[in-house]
């Protein structure tokens, strides 16, 4: 499994390995997923394609990176102003979120799944910028 992470970051870093080790005892063994950090195979920003063609089976990263690739990847990760853990969660597996990600994915050969969730990414909107805090 590729990532997009340094291998001990906390939050994602740490979550793929956990990933992977739940995959494993859940197979029974029988599935084995060794993780490979940002850069160790493909760069961060490359794990989309490398999974795309064949040069690994799976990625763990953030649909959010994608955006030049698919505008509507976002809907499948953390944003600005987006949902809450809990309103993800619900849109993805019981308001048809996995069906459009099925779809957008499709073309690629990929199959995305909920493999964490950081809540939303902060934002704000301003006239000018902010230069303080003050």
């Amino acid at each position: 499994m590729v990532t997009s992470w340094p291998r001990n970051l906390a939050g994602p870093g740490v979550s793929a390995r956990r990933l992977a080790e739940r995959i494993t005892r859940m197979s029974g063994g029988r599935l084995e997923v060794e993780v490979f950090a940002a850069g160790e195979i493909v760069p961060a920003l490359s794990v989309f394609d490398a999974v795309s063609t064949g040069v690994a089976e799976m990625a763990h990263t953030a649909s959010f990176y994608w955006i030049g690739k698919l505008p509507a990847s976002i809907f499948f990760t953390t944003a600005p102003f987006g949902l809450d853990p809990t309103e993800h969660q619900a849109w993805i597996f019981q308001g048809g979120g996995q069906e459009l990600w099925d779809e957008l994915y499709a073309p690629f050969g990929l199959k995305g799944f909920l493999a964490g969730n950081t809540g939303p990414s902060m934002g704000g909107w301003f006239r000018s910028e902010v230069k303080s805090l003050a």
